[in-house]
């Protein structure tokens, strides 16, 4: 796959992330599960937290286009293609926290 493709796919996973968080959050309880100890949800919070996870992936994405931020080292080691997959990656990520925090809400 060519350069850019990474870059194009994060972005659907935070788009998705947006849709998945205003589609759910009329449904969510009051307080949803953020923090979990052997399975068992420890600490809670409002149901708006689950816009966080978005904007995260966000954050994520727009750090993730300043390579000169990473150590020479690193950035020699990964080609463009390569660098823009972690990204994505880390957007995939974030995207499958958000949602396993949304099962847990249902699921609890």
């Amino acid at each position: 796959m060519g350069t850019g493709n990474g870059r194009k796919a994060g972005w659907i996973f935070c788009i998705l992330g947006w849709i998945l968080a205003a589609a759910v959050f009329a449904f969510l309880p009051k307080q949803i599960p953020i923090r979990f100890t052997d399975g068992v949800p420890s600490a809670v919070a409002g149901r708006e937290t689950v816009f966080l996870w978005p904007l995260i992936q966000m954050i994520v994405l727009l750090l993730g286009r300043k390579r000169s931020m990473l150590p020479d080292a690193l950035g020699r080691l990964l080609s463009d293609s390569q660098y823009e997959w972690a990204v994505c990656g880390l957007s995939v990520f974030v995207f499958a926290l958000e949602a396993l925090m949304i099962f847990a809400s249902f699921a609890g």
